[in-house]
């Protein structure tokens, strides 16, 4: 996450390599999630620009469907995507794609149970 503090994390740490200074890039994450509890989930993006998170992506991040996403730019902000039922023992391959165009960068990615 960025220099800001709207995010759901109190340990906000600038990126990328530790500069609040850095303008028009982008990043691409990749990530495996294990539910360890069934029920409902929703899963949360807060940045400042835009981002696009897929779910359903294969091991190699390909594929998917778009389950969120905000395309432009502004300050930041926060996206929650519907519910998704998830079984007790599931996995779900992620890929959270972020680009900063100016201003501040923040970036986070967070889910919670019901």
């Amino acid at each position: 996450y960025g220099p800001g503090s709207s995010g759901n994390f109190s340990q906000d740490n600038p990126f990328p390599n530790g500069t609040n200074n850095t303008d028009n890039f982008a990043l691409e994450s990749l990530s495996r999630l294990t539910f360890n509890v069934a029920g409902n989930y929703v899963l949360r993006v807060t940045s400042d620009d835009g981002f696009r998170l897929r779910t359903g992506v294969s091991s190699a991040g390909i594929g998917g469907s778009v389950y969120t996403e905000f395309v432009g730019q502004r300050p930041t902000g926060t996206n929650d995507g519907g519910i998704l039922a998830q079984g007790a023992g599931s996995v779900l391959d992620v890929r959270l794609t972020y680009f900063e165009a100016g201003g501040t960068q923040d970036v986070e990615f967070a889910y919670s149970l019901n």
